[in-house]
């Protein structure tokens, strides 16, 4: 609707030796076709959402998006940071916990009542213009990052490999010792 095009929400796992990704949206239908990965954060509420405006992408999106170009090959991810509203199952779970927590003798207060149409509202956003829940920031491959993160993992598997080798033994003898007692 904003961009006027057609997005598929592929909901698809890729991998690579180095990294695995479950994908959000793609501008095609498959990732061979696709131009650049989507990637979709929802803002917890407008204030979240009002922030990623005003700072630079954090350096944790940035480098899940060097991954995801990395494993479908792609020199571009797009990160979408939206404003969407909260399923209803989850709004009518809040109004449980803010009901029990206000009225615990269970009778509905004008008090309640009064809290209760604000927080309701800050769940909900379909009065804002569809163009203003949505802020894109494109992320442009960087080779030269993803070659280090490709290096980091070989060091964390070779860590994690000596560390099996040297606790896992006590660790499953513990174990082992604990299940017989």
């Amino acid at each position: 609707e904003i961009d006027e095009c057609e997005y598929y929400a592929v909901k698809t796992a890729v991998r690579n030796e180095y990294f695995n990704g479950f994908l959000d949206v793609l501008d095609a239908p498959t990732v061979a076709k696709a131009s650049r990965v989507i990637e979709i954060k929802n803002s917890f509420d407008i204030t979240a959402f009002m922030m990623v405006s005003e700072k630079d992408l954090p350096k944790s999106i940035w480098y899940q998006a060097q991954g995801y170009m990395d494993i479908t090959y792609k020199d571009v991810c797009e990160v979408c940071f939206c404003l969407c509203d909260f399923p209803d199952f989850m709004i009518a779970e809040q109004r449980k916990i803010v009901f029990d927590a206000m009225c615990p003798d269970g009778i509905e207060t004008p008090e309640f009542t009064k809290y209760w149409k604000g927080a309701e509202a800050s769940m909900r956003f379909a009065d804002i213009p569809s163009k203003e829940r949505v802020l894109s920031r494109l992320v442009y491959r960087d080779e030269e990052a993803i070659a280090k993160i490709h290096e980091r993992v070989v060091y964390c598997r070779k860590w994690l490999k000596d560390w099996a080798e040297k606790y896992d033994k006590k660790i499953r003898q513990r174990f082992y010792e604990e299940d017989n007692t």
